[in-house]
């Protein structure tokens, strides 16, 4: 037993260099491109580029915030179904199991609906004041 535990001990390590080093070996094929975005994100943030509206912030921490709590709500699932299947037929486990996974599924409903109305409106605000929308490359439009 003891060696069968060492052996996936070894194995998730292996796993998570080999996962690691990844980044690594993808990053010498596309070299220009990645400095190309150091620019723009260098461009951004020391102002040589136009700055972004309140609009365009705004949105882009609620979109942050409402990721993360999607990733919450995604744990919430994976610990439920963690916690039904390992209840052994306790009444309790699965009928707490079956709670949160419930509440945690309206949750994801609740957050995905939140981010819809929220890259909505920060598009809908964006093209009424004139910037880019959120998403696009295009540039904004220009009056004479």
């Amino acid at each position: 037993m003891k060696s069968l535990q060492k052996i996936f001990i070894i194995s998730c390590l292996m796993c998570s260099l080999a996962a690691l080093s990844l980044p690594l070996l993808s990053s010498a094929a596309g070299t220009d491109d990645a400095l190309e975005k150091l620019k723009t994100v260098g461009g951004a943030a020391y102002g040589t580029e136009e700055p972004r509206s309140l609009p365009e912030i705004a949105g882009s921490v609620i979109k942050t915030v409402l990721t993360i709590l999607g990733v919450l709500a995604a744990l919430l699932i994976i610990y439920s179904g963690y916690v039904w299947m390992t209840a052994r037929g306790k009444e309790e486990r699965v009928t707490k199991a079956k709670d949160t996974l419930e509440a945690a599924i309206i949750g994801l409903i609740i957050i995905m609906a939140a981010y819809a109305i929220t890259y909505f409106v920060v598009n809908a605000i964006s093209g009424a004041t004139g910037g880019a929308p959120s998403g696009s490359t295009t540039p904004p439009p220009t009056t004479p």
